[in-house]
């Protein structure tokens, strides 16, 4: 013990006793106390005068003090012991060396405080190195900086102890000092950068203390031409709706007015193209713009060119028409009663209009629109431009525009095919770039095959159910074309599917013969030919633009490029599918829980008031199969892919 002790005060009957309660009280032994006797025992005469023996004890004080060690601001602090006292036990810490006098300290060590005393840390200076990337259509160049903090660290502060064990902390993390914006500009320039450079994009870079990519040039693209137009008269606009000022009720599927012009009206005029401007890549390299396209007026049926083809006008008066750029004008049959025995099938280059109704077997045929008074029972009718029925369409087929029977059942493989290509190929490519960092040789379609088997099994099973369609749909009149090219991709994708073919093709082609059928596709979605009726039963409905029932459709099926629209209606029992849009109705399924299915291939939503149990929705690749009745349902594909179900 260290210091001046106060005395303890002891009382006795002998001195003996005294010392005795002076240890227990104490807790050392009689040895290592230090005792002054106050007062001695005394037995006194017969029993009188007796006294007690008082002592005064203290415990003896040691003159041996043991070295101490404490970390003060990060320095080490080392006491010197005193007397036979042990010197300072140190234990250094992981991550630094500890040298006393220069020796490298492994373990633990003593100190006297007499020694030099150094510690190493592993102390890393900030980085900073900026490179420059040009994208490689030379178009944008970034600067790219990676860039670290740096770390310098000092001893943890520990308080006085015999045995001190050391710990390393961080001091303070330096930031790193970037190049000057000039010295980058130059280090641009030295990689061929010389145009359309951002001097605050490029600061910006120079001020980075983390790594990061900067944009900081991008190029001017060519001004595009203006290629040659055709200006449209305003007659192949929809007609206009005649509406009973005194009916309490209008809708749609009333009598629409049919456009006519006289004849010499102008129909379309040409405009000119105006060529483009040059732009310029990052390096200073000169683009070219396009040269601006040319476009032809297209006529046909009453329709003559003027002025050098400039100008088409009409040479008869009657119905104007314009099927994908081809214009005509088209007289108008119309019957003043049913189709029936007496009228026979109806095949007509223009517009047909039945005032009555259209008997069974009966066929109508129509390039122009075909319009209905009365119902439609048992009959087949095509019309290029759209199909109108005032009354019921019953155990009938319709077919409104050029979609078909092909189309409807390739697309949904197509759009499968069309999404699994790019993964393909891409997965293709890493391999090659693999086989050829490992000099191996490399076979594209046998790779490809590979993954089709193992991996791409989806696309596997749309190529080969794509083959059986073909095989098995007869191409319509004007399908031939198509028909022979989609025949061509099946069979050219089918190199992918065992047994192995040597048929002569690449992915490459097989993507460009997609992407035109699907353009080709795409050309027949964009027809605007609908088709219109208050009730459906038995029947089957195809139309390039819209479907629109009024009141119910039962156990039919319903084709639609652009959507289906009954707001007010009933779906039940059967099947939609639209290509790309929306399908609106109010009641979807039956309470008795009749199988309705409803599809859309390429985008759009479902919306409907009432959702029965049975009823299967798919969008795109994701489905939903309802088993219970849901109100006021929406569903669509949500950013993340998904099918999204919501209740308003």
């Amino acid at each position: 013990m260290q210091g001046q002790v106060d005395p303890t005060v002891v009382e006795g009957t002998t001195l003996d006793e005294a010392l005795e309660k002076a240890e227990a009280l104490l807790g050392v032994s009689r040895d290592e106390l230090k005792v002054e006797v106050i007062q001695e025992a005394s037995s006194g005469f017969l029993g009188m005068g007796a006294r007690a023996a008082i002592i005064k004890v203290w415990p003896k004080v040691s003159s041996d003090v043991p070295g101490l060690a404490r970390v003060e601001a990060g320095q080490l602090l080392v006491e010197a012991p005193k007397g036979a006292g042990t010197p300072a036990q140190i234990v250094p810490g992981e991550g630094f060396k500890v040298f006393v006098n220069g020796a490298l300290q492994e373990g633990p060590f003593e100190l006297r405080g007499d020694e030099k005393v150094e510690v190493e840390f592993p102390d890393e200076e900030p980085t900073w190195e900026a490179r420059v990337e040009i994208d490689g259509d030379g178009m944008s160049a970034y600067l790219v900086v990676e860039a670290a903090a740096g770390w310098r660290y000092q001893l943890e502060d520990r308080p006085s102890s015999p045995s001190l064990v050391l710990a390393a902390t961080v001091k303070e993390r330096p930031l790193p000092k970037g190049q000057s914006p000039a010295e980058l500009k130059e280090l641009l320039q030295q990689a061929g950068v010389v145009h359309g450079i951002d001097e605050e994009a490029v600061a910006k870079a120079s001020a980075l203390t983390e790594t990061e990519r900067v944009l900081v040039a991008q190029g001017t693209p060519p001004v595009p031409p203006v290629d040659e137009w055709i200006e449209y008269a305003e007659c192949f606009s929809e007609g206009k709706r005649v509406v009973n000022e005194d009916a309490q009720r209008i809708d749609f599927y009333e009598m629409t007015q049919i456009p006519s012009v006289e004849e010499g009206a102008v129909l379309a005029v040409k405009h000119e193209g105006q060529p483009g401007k040059p732009g310029m890549k990052v390096t200073g390299e000169v683009i070219e713009p396009r040269l601006p396209k040319t476009v032809n007026l297209r006529v046909g049926q009453g329709v003559a060119l003027i002025e050098g083809g400039r100008k088409a006008v009409a040479v008869v008066s009657g119905r104007p028409s314009n099927v994908k750029g081809l214009l005509r004008v088209l007289p108008v049959y119309t019957v003043e009663g049913d189709a029936g025995l007496a009228t026979g099938n109806i095949r007509f280059t223009g517009h047909v209009v039945i005032r009555g109704d259209v008997a069974e077997n009966v066929q109508i045929h129509a390039r122009g629109t075909v319009r209905v008074g009365g119902i439609a029972d048992g009959a087949q009718i095509e019309g290029l431009g759209g199909i109108s029925v005032e009354g019921s369409i019953i155990s009938s087929t319709m077919r409104a525009g050029l979609l078909s029977d092909l189309y409807a059942n390739a697309m949904p493989h197509l759009s499968l095919l069309a999404q699994g290509m790019p993964q393909l190929t891409a997965a293709v490519r890493a391999v090659r770039e693999r086989a050829k960092a490992l000099e191996g040789q490399f076979d594209e379609l046998s790779v490809a095959r590979m993954l089709v088997e193992r991996k791409f099994t989806a696309m596997g099973k749309a190529i080969s159910a794509l083959r059986e369609v073909v095989e098995k749909c007869a191409p319509r009149s004007g399908e031939e074309e198509l028909h022979g090219q989609l025949l061509k991709l099946a069979t050219d994708m089918g190199v992918l599917l065992p047994p192995k073919s040597f048929r002569a093709t690449s992915l490459q082609e097989m993507e460009a013969q997609l992407e035109a059928i699907l353009q080709m596709f795409d050309g027949m979605g964009e027809e605007t030919a609908d088709i219109k009726a208050v009730y459906v039963q038995n029947s089957h409905l195809e139309a390039s633009g819209i479907i629109s029932i009024a009141k119910a459709c039962y156990n039919s099926t319903l084709v639609a490029g652009r959507g289906i629209a009954m707001e007010e209606g009933t779906f039940r029992g059967g099947k939609m599918t639209v290509h790309r849009g929306n399908i609106v109705v109010r009641e979807l399924g039956s309470p008795n829980e009749a199988q309705t299915l409803v599809f859309i291939l390429k985008g759009g939503l479902v919306r409907a008031g009432t959702v029965h149990p049975n009823v299967r929705v798919v969008i795109g690749r994701e489905a939903r199969f309802f088993t219970e009745r849901l109100e006021r349902v929406t569903m669509f594909i949500n950013r993340e892919g998904e099918l999204h179900v919501s209740q308003a």
